[in-house]
């Protein structure tokens, strides 16, 4: 203003779309002027600080259905104007209903749903967090997607395939990346997709559609002294041209991917899934 006083509203709809505690640094320029003629320059700064603005559930549209016919299923939809490729949107299916499809946003989903039989529940891109209730009847498929994504299977009753689409679907190391592991601690939740609860009787990992000649490995199981031949024998393995490796470190069970599908002898990088179950050869599908 022309007496110097100025104000500033950071309730305008233009800032809606920072996340939490995310900043920007707004620029204040002005000038100043006597009556003898004089100019000056200047300027200030004004650090926004962005708070969480609620998602918005947008599926409304009323659903009918008849009474001893065919089952009726949706998407469910949603927005959340933070939303960015760091964006957190939880979807929850509560209970009696059973999801027959779901697909996460392109940012960080946290997830917990209950699957109809023959379900599909795709996480999308983004680290998420994915929560299976329980399976209706029959089997469910859970895709991660892109991302370093967690698993909670919660129960030996849910019959889950664990489909990638594509090996980038994986958390991955170069090899001289996971050669610079200093222990397993350096693995868990940074470098590997976490899956909980796995039943090697009911739930499976389907990957061998992805790979070149599908051989799964087995090793032995690695104390908590043998780190550094833990990861020396399933990189052998890899290179010995094996797509898949599965091996047991100090009772926490892995699962290692040629995730590049190079010839044997040039695994570059590494897929890792980290499981706190067992998990057979079998299981890999």
């Amino acid at each position: 203003n022309a007496d110097g006083s100025w104000s500033f509203d950071p309730t305008d709809a233009a800032y809606d779309s920072l996340q939490a505690d995310q900043k920007q640094t707004i620029t204040v320029s002005y000038s100043v002027a006597d009556d003898q003629g004089g100019t000056d320059q200047g300027s200030f700064s004004i650090e926004l600080i962005g708070t969480n603005d609620d998602p918005v559930a947008t599926f409304s549209d009323t659903q009918s259905a008849i009474e001893g016919s065919v089952p009726i299923n949706g998407q469910l939809t949603s927005s959340d104007v933070d939303a960015s490729g760091a964006a957190a949107l939880t979807m929850t299916a509560n209970a009696p209903t059973a999801l027959a499809t779901f697909e996460g946003s392109a940012g960080v989903d946290n997830i917990s749903v209950t699957l109809a039989s023959g379900a599909t529940l795709d996480g999308g891109a983004g680290n998420d967090a994915i929560v299976i209730n329980g399976v209706t009847a029959g089997t469910a498929t859970v895709i991660g997607g892109a991302g370093i994504d967690s698993f909670d299977l919660t129960s030996s009753a849910n019959n889950i395939t664990l489909d990638l689409e594509s090996l980038s679907d994986m958390a991955t190391l170069t090899t001289a990346e996971f050669n610079a592991l200093a222990n397993v601690t350096a693995i868990d939740g940074t470098n590997a997709e976490q899956i909980t609860a796995f039943n090697t009787a009911t739930d499976t990992i389907q990957m061998k559609d992805l790979t070149n000649v599908d051989i799964v490995a087995d090793l032995a199981a690695y104390t908590v002294s043998e780190f550094v031949d833990f990861k020396t024998e399933i990189l052998a393995s890899l290179n010995a041209g094996n797509d898949i490796v599965i091996a047991e470190f100090n009772g926490t069970h892995f699962v290692a991917v040629d995730a590049d599908q190079n010839i044997p002898g040039a695994v570059g990088t590494i897929g890792l899934f980290e499981l706190n179950a067992a998990i057979a050869a079998d299981d890999i599908v």
